[in-house]
């Protein structure tokens, strides 16, 4: 099933999601709750094909490993390819980085 954003924002507020969305975010950065071993990486939809559409592409597939990033090497490194700013300039103290590697399964696309 598939909602669109009308669908949904009659269905949740705001103000009942954000409170809940608080507490799901602090268990998981704490470790009390561990992400499913499955993920969806979104692309963004804000890059266009050469005809203007948008373009989408999501990658389903299993968590191979997780490696720690505690020198910010690979945040960096995508900062400087995606925002041309290095090292990565969000950085606060008592983040944590890793990186996740992905082994694809499935895609769901859209635009060319």
């Amino acid at each position: 099933m598939n909602l669109d954003e009308t669908a949904v924002s009659g269905l949740l507020r705001m103000e009942e999601v954000i409170p809940t969305m608080e507490h799901a975010l602090a268990d998981f950065s704490s470790g009390r709750v561990v992400q499913p071993t499955r993920v969806m990486l979104p692309h963004s939809p804000l890059h266009h094909g050469t005809g203007g559409e948008p373009r989408y592409l999501e990658v389903g597939g299993e968590v191979e490993r997780v490696e720690e990033d505690p020198d910010l090497e690979f945040i960096s490194a995508m900062s400087q390819k995606y925002l041309s700013r290095y090292p990565y300039p969000f950085h606060q103290p008592g983040d944590d980085r890793v990186v996740v590697f992905v082994r694809p399964r499935h895609t769901t696309q859209m635009g060319a």
